[in-house]
């Protein structure tokens, strides 16, 4: 009984050194909101110019708002019947906005999303003419972003 009692006070004493070390800090990791914004990209996933100002637009986003980001490249051919299926993959991910960059990700939005009325679209560097799809520039994409935070 007696070894049990010095066993748990060691126990105690482990824990409390090591809360006293680490100085009671937040946890490390990043603790995310409960809302996912997802890019579709060209073959070249993310390092094209115009594509690599979009996802540093929206990683910068979600520092400032704890909306997890993720980017889905649409490998082999640039068509429209090609990115379909990841854009169906985006879909199926849940992500709550999806941003298409570029003309063959920008087109398949405008095929699909009439379909998806339930999710929020935006395509950056073509137009728009879906009620659910918003056509936006670059710069606006933190806004786009702390809205989906805000829950609208």
């Amino acid at each position: 009984m007696v070894a049990a009692l010095g066993g748990a006070v060691a126990v105690l004493a482990l824990i409390a050194l090591f809360g006293v070390l680490t100085g009671g800090e937040e946890p490390r990791a990043r603790q995310y909101l409960d809302s996912k914004a997802c890019l579709l990209t060209g073959a070249d996933g993310v390092t094209e110019p115009e594509t690599s100002a979009v996802w540093t637009a929206l990683q910068d986003a979600s520092v400032e708002t704890r909306v997890k980001v993720q980017y889905l490249a649409a490998t082999g051919p640039a068509t429209v019947a090609n990115a379909r299926p990841f854009l169906g993959t985006l879909i199926a991910l849940d992500c709550d906005l999806i941003v298409a960059v570029g003309d063959v990700p920008g087109r398949v939005v405008g095929e699909v999303a009439p379909s998806h009325l339930d999710r929020r679209f935006v395509v950056v560097g073509v137009a728009a003419s879906q009620p659910n799809v918003a056509s936006v520039a670059v710069g606006s994409l933190r806004e786009v972003i702390a809205g989906l935070a805000d829950g609208d």
